[in-house]
C-alpha cells in the first residue's frame, strides 16, 4: 500500500493560521495607521502648545509688525505653522505670511479647532488649508492677554510629513509580513516532518489494522503523544482480535451444533428472508441441498409456514403441524427480537405418530381381545356365585363360594379397567374430532346424574344438582357423558357415608362451566398436579378397595382438553373437593352476574331437584 500523503487542503491548513493572522494584522495596521498617526500627531502639537501658549501670550500685546516677525522667528525655530487669532476669529499674525498678507486672511472663527479652544480652551482638525492650500494636522489652545482679552494659539503640521512616516510604516510593515512568512514556512515544515508524517503514518497503519487484523500493529511514532495513541490502537487491536476469535469459535461451535441437529432450523432477517437453514431443514422439507438459502421460501410454497414466520415477525410465538413428503412435522415460530427476524423449528412427529397409533391400536386390541375370555369369566364367576346361594348345603365361608365371589369381584374391575382404557384409545383416535355435533350439556349432566344414582344411593351420599339453561357445545357426546359421570363417580367413592355432592352447570361469559363438589376426605396440595396423571390414585390402598382403574380424572382431562377447555381442582385434607370443567360454547350467551348464580359455597348445600 503507497504512504499516505496529506491532502492539498490538509496542507494549507498548515500555513493558513499563520498567513491569515499575518495579513489580518496588516491590515489593521493599513487601516489604523493613518488615524493613529493623526492622532499622535494632534497630541503631539497639543504638548508643544503647553509650552508655546504662555511666550505668546506674553508677546500677543507687541505692535503688530513685531509680533508678527517674533512670531515667524518662534514658528522657525519649533519647525511648525504659529497662527495668532483673537477672540471675534481676526488672525493677528501667522507664521505663513507676512504683515500685509495676514491682514487679508478670512476670518476664522468658523475654524473647528478655534471654536473648540475658545469654547474649551483646546481643539484640533485635519484639513486642507484654505490660505496655503495645503493638508494640515492643526491644533489650537486658547491664552489670555496681558490685557485679559482671550485669543487662540494654533499650531499646523503639513500632512506631507505625516505621509512620509506612512510611508515608512508600511515598508516596515512588508518587512515584518515576510519574515512572518518564512517563521510560519518554516514552523510549518517542522510541523509537517515531526508531527504530520508520523500522524498520516499512524492514520495509514490503523486502516491496514482495520483492513487486516489478524497480528496486524501499528508502529510507534517518536512522538510521545502519538506514541500514546498507537500504543492504544495495539492494545485495543489485540483485545478485538481476542473477541473475534472467540466469536468465531463460538459460531462455528454453533453451527456445527445447528448441523448436527435432527430438528430443522431457519432464520430470517427483519424483512422475512432466511439467512440460514440448517440441513436438517431442508432434509425434511423436501428441499435440495443446492439451492441459495434466500431462494428457500419460494422454492417451499407452503403458505402455512409463510403465515408462520408473518406472525413471529409481529411477535407472536406460534406452533402447527404440517404435511410434506409422507411426514407430519411440528413447526414452532417465535420472533427473536425487534427488527431482527424470526425463527422456525421443525420436528419430525412421523415416528412418535406411529409409534402413538401403534399404543392405541395396541390397547384397543388388547382390550377387544380381552374382553370375550373376561366375559366367560365373569359368566362362570357369577354362576358359581348363583349356584352357591341357591344351593342349601353350600356353607357361606366353602371355599368354592369365597373364590366365586373374588374372581367375580375381579372380572369386574377388569371389565372397568378395559372400558377405560377403549375410551382413551377411542379419545385419542383422529377420528375422535369427526363425531363432534352440537350437544346439549345440561342433558347429558343429567343422564349422568341419573347414571351415578344407584351408587350415591348405596353409599349414602345425597346429590343435590342445579343445572341452568347453557348454550350448546361442539363436542362428542359420549366423551362428555363419560366425563360427567367419572367427576360424580370420584365424587360418590370418595365420600363418607351421610356425605352429600353437589353439581353446578351454568354459563359464564363465552363458557359453559361444570362444577362437581363434595364434602369427602379432600386430597393434600402436594398432590394436585398429578391427580390428572394416568394410573395414579392419591391413597392407593382405598382406590383398590373402591374399584378404581386410575384412568377416570385422566379421561376428564383428555375430554375436556380436546374440546377446546381447562379442568381445575380445589381441594385441602378434610374439606372436600371441587373439580371445575370449563368449556367453550358454540354461541355467546349474555349474562348478568348481579343476578345470575354464584358458585356454591360449603354453607349453601340445597337438596337435590
Amino acid at each position: 500500500m503507497p504512504p499516505l500523503r496529506a491532502s492539498r487542503r490538509f496542507r494549507l491548513m498548515l500555513w493558513a493560521p499563520g498567513v491569515a493572522a499575518a495579513l489580518a494584522a496588516a491590515g489593521v495596521m493599513a487601516l489604523l495607521a493613518p488615524g493613529l498617526l493623526r492622532q499622535g500627531v494632534s497630541e503631539a502639537l497639543l504638548a508643544a502648545l503647553d509650552v508655546l501658549a504662555p511666550l505668546v501670550a506674553r508677546n500677543a500685546d507687541l505692535p503688530p509688525a513685531e509680533r508678527q516677525a517674533w512670531l515667524v522667528d518662534l514658528a522657525g525655530q519649533a519647525g511648525v505653522r504659529i497662527t495668532l487669532v483673537d477672540r471675534q476669529g481676526r488672525v493677528v499674525a501667522d507664521s505663513a505670511r507676512d504683515h500685509a498678507g495676514v491682514r487679508r486672511m478670512d476670518n476664522h472663527l468658523d475654524r473647528p479647532e478655534v471654536r473648540d479652544a475658545l469654547a474649551t480652551g483646546s481643539g484640533s482638525a485635519v484639513r486642507r488649508s484654505a490660505t496655503t492650500g495645503t493638508p494640515y494636522v492643526y491644533a489650537a489652545r486658547r491664552l489670555y492677554t496681558a490685557g485679559g482679552e482671550a485669543w487662540v494659539v494654533r499650531v499646523a503640521e503639513p500632512l506631507e510629513a505625516l505621509d512620509a512616516v506612512y510611508r515608512h510604516l508600511l515598508q516596515a510593515l512588508l518587512v515584518a509580513l515576510l519574515c512572518a512568512g518564512l517563521a510560519v514556512a518554516g514552523v510549518a515544515a517542522w510541523f509537517r516532518r515531526r508531527v504530520l508524517a508520523p500522524f498520516l503514518g499512524l492514520v495509514s497503519g490503523s486502516e491496514q489494522l482495520a483492513r487486516e487484523l489478524p497480528g496486524r500493529r501499528v508502529e510507534e511514532p517518536p512522538v510521545d503523544e502519538l506514541a500514546h495513541l498507537a500504543r492504544s490502537l495495539n492494545r485495543m487491536a489485540e483485545r478485538v482480535e481476542e473477541q473475534v476469535t472467540a466469536k468465531e469459535a463460538e459460531r462455528r461451535r454453533l453451527e456445527e451444533i445447528l448441523d448436527g441437529m435432527g430438528e430443522g432450523v431457519l432464520v430470517t432477517g427483519a424483512s422475512g428472508e432466511p439467512v440460514f437453514a440448517n440441513p436438517a431443514f431442508r432434509e425434511l422439507l423436501a428441499l435440495p441441498a443446492g439451492v441459495a438459502t434466500g431462494q428457500l421460501l419460494e422454492l417451499l410454497r407452503k403458505p402455512r409456514v409463510d403465515e408462520l414466520l408473518r406472525r413471529a415477525l409481529r411477535g407472536a410465538a406460534e406452533a402447527e403441524e404440517l404435511a410434506v413428503a409422507g411426514r407430519t412435522l411440528a413447526l414452532a415460530s417465535r420472533p427473536l427480537g425487534v427488527q431482527r427476524g424470526a425463527l422456525l423449528v421443525v420436528r419430525d412427529l412421523s415416528a412418535t405418530e406411529r409409534a402413538a397409533r401403534s399404543r392405541r391400536d395396541f390397547v384397543a386390541n388388547v382390550s377387544h381381545e380381552l374382553k370375550t375370555p373376561l366375559a366367560v369369566i365373569r359368566g362362570a364367576a357369577e354362576t358359581l356365585a348363583d349356584h352357591a346361594r341357591h344351593d342349601p348345603g353350600a356353607a357361606a365361608d366353602e371355599p368354592t363360594t369365597r373364590f366365586a365371589g373374588r374372581i367375580l369381584e375381579q372380572s369386574l374391575r377388569l371389565q372397568d379397567l378395559l372400558e377405560d382404557l377403549l375410551t382413551l384409545a377411542r379419545l385419542e383416535s383422529p377420528e375422535a374430532a369427526a363425531r363432534r355435533r352440537p350437544v346439549d350439556l345440561r342433558a347429558v349432566v343429567a343422564r349422568a346424574v341419573e347414571l351415578a344414582a344407584p351408587l350415591a344411593e348405596a353409599r349414602e351420599v345425597s346429590v343435590a344438582t342445579r343445572l341452568e339453561e347453557v348454550s350448546a357445545i361442539e363436542g362428542d357426546e359420549p366423551a362428555l357423558e363419560r366425563l360427567a359421570l367419572n367427576l360424580l363417580d370420584n365424587a360418590v367413592k370418595y365420600n363418607r357415608p351421610g356425605g352429600w355432592v353437589e353439581v353446578r352447570l351454568a354459563p359464564s361469559g363465552d363458557a359453559v362451566v361444570l362444577e362437581v363438589a363434595d364434602g369427602g376426605a379432600g386430597i393434600p396440595v402436594e398432590e394436585l398436579p398429578r391427580v390428572f396423571e394416568r394410573f395414579y390414585r392419591v391413597d392407593k390402598a382405598r382406590g383398590r378397595a373402591e374399584g378404581g382403574s386410575g384412568l377416570g380424572l385422566a379421561i376428564v382431562k383428555h375430554v375436556t382438553e380436546n374440546h377446546g377447555g381447562r379442568v381445575e381442582v380445589e381441594s385441602a385434607p378434610g374439606a372436600g373437593s371441587r373439580f371445575r370443567v370449563r368449556l367453550p360454547a358454540i354461541t355467546s350467551t349474555s349474562h348478568d352476574s348481579s343476578r345470575g348464580p354464584s358458585l356454591p359455597t360449603r354453607g349453601e348445600r340445597g337438596a337435590g331437584e
